[in-house]
């Protein structure tokens, strides 16, 4: 089986794209699969599955939590194999309680160049630190 589809790209390169989309709703639309199922390792995460789901969820972030002119998401690696890849990223941003810069961690697996399958994980104790009233 090779590392990518034909003009898919690799799965370490979707991952990319997909990140580097963020905020954007109607790129992040593209690279999603319909059935794509989310989930966040958090004391409160859980999974969230279908593209319209994930995406209203994503649009709640940036109208009601981050000031999105001040977002600004670094992708400091992404590598993959096949339809698998990791990304190591961090987020710098203003939100409705003060300043953000966090890191994170995404596994993904992609479907027909579309990403299906991700799973986020959070420096959870940097967060409740820096977002705690």
């Amino acid at each position: 089986m090779p590392d990518s589809e034909p003009g898919r790209g690799h799965a370490g390169e979707l991952l990319y794209q997909y990140l580097d989309a963020i905020p954007d709703i109607e790129r992040l639309r593209e690279l999603l699969h319909p059935d794509v199922s989310f989930t966040l390792h958090v004391p409160t995460g859980k999974t969230n599955t279908g593209r319209e789901r994930i995406l209203r969820g994503l649009t709640k972030e940036f109208t009601s939590f981050y000031r999105p002119e001040t977002f600004r998401l670094e992708v400091l690696e992404s590598f993959g194999h096949r339809d698998r890849a990791a990304a190591r990223f961090t987020i710098t941003a203003e939100t409705e309680r003060g300043p953000y810069h966090n890191n994170y961690a995404i596994i993904a697996r992609f479907v027909g160049g579309l990403l299906f399958e991700a799973w986020e994980y959070v420096d959870s104790a940097s967060a409740r630190m820096q977002l705690s009233p």
